[in-house]
């Protein structure tokens, strides 16, 4: 008797579809598109605290983030005086490009026309 059923419930289980196609048999429309994106726009003016916050998360990245690990790499490097300008402009690559990261989240191009805004 436990074999009539568990055959009868094998037949049935392989004439049921799908979950998906059983699904995509009623409905007739396809997903709404997804709303565009929002424009992104700077703040029109930076209020103190705003700056402060700006300043405290560059900070915050040249102490314990990615900027931290170049200038690390930057410092792991021998160096005499003719290789202190390069060096410097590396550093400050590494300082900048971490104010870019900041100033994008705020709304700023992350290029350097946002820095200059």
């Amino acid at each position: 008797m436990l074999f009539r059923h568990l055959s009868s419930a094998t037949r049935l289980l392989k004439a049921r579809p799908t979950c998906a196609t059983a699904l995509s048999r009623h409905f007739s429309t396809a997903p709404p598109a997804p709303p565009p994106p929002l424009p992104i726009r700077p703040p029109y003016s930076l209020t103190k605290e705003m700056a402060v916050g700006i300043q405290n998360a560059t900070e915050l990245f040249i102490h314990h983030g990615v900027g931290m690990q170049r200038l690390q790499d930057i410092a792991k490097e021998s160096g005499d005086s003719k290789t202190l300008v390069h060096r410097w402009q590396r550093m400050m690559e590494a300082y900048l490009g971490t104010q870019v990261h900041v100033l994008s989240g705020v709304g700023y191009q992350p290029n350097e026309s946002g820095l200059r805004e």
